[in-house]
């Protein structure tokens, strides 16, 4: 449309919603270097957006779809360190351990897995951790010998008392209205 005098108006800025699932969708598509810039872009013109951890996150998924686990992981660290409270953060950590136990680090991988289990009890990433522990140690990760089945219990109640992950997005999401 024309402003009086003629000119034509200037065009919005895309906001942080719009920024985040261009990049969504870029990184879908596999074009991980325009994913990046987008997620970079929102990053930088709305840093204190909610989706700013999700950009983050996105920036970090973008170096581990190209293969690069060094940024990826370094990419991944930040999320945590500068959104520790976010809901990527355990996923975050999680991928960082599951990255580090593939290539053989399993003393370090645990202290991240042991992180995710002690500070995000109810996240979907502490299921998947105590899951997963169990499978690799098979029946003795159920007996109260072992941190493992500890871990599982753990994670079980407070899914059972507090709700499960899915359970709180569902509830906020209720709550605002979505």
């Amino acid at each position: 449309s024309a402003t009086p005098g003629g000119a034509a108006a200037p065009l919005a800025a895309p906001g942080p919603a719009q920024l985040y699932q261009l990049a969504q969708d870029q990184l879908r598509r596999g074009s991980t270097g325009s994913a990046r810039a987008g997620f970079t872009e929102l990053l930088t013109q709305h840093p204190r957006s909610d989706l700013a951890p999700d950009a983050l996150y996105g920036v970090a998924e973008s170096y581990a779809a190209e293969g690069k686990g060094t940024a990826a992981d370094s990419v991944y660290a930040l999320v945590v360190e500068r959104y520790p409270t976010s809901e990527r953060a355990p996923t975050a950590l999680y991928k960082r351990a599951t990255a580090l136990r593939v290539v053989g680090k399993t003393e370090e991988a645990r202290v991240f897995y042991r992180a995710i289990i002690d500070k995000y009890p109810r996240s979907d990433a502490a299921i998947l951790v105590s899951n997963e522990a169990l499978q690799m140690h098979g029946g003795i990760g159920m007996t109260d010998e072992h941190d493992i089945g500890f871990y599982m219990k753990r994670a079980r109640v407070a899914e059972l008392s507090f709700g499960d992950a899915a359970w709180h997005r569902d509830r906020y999401a209720r709550l605002e209205g979505f």
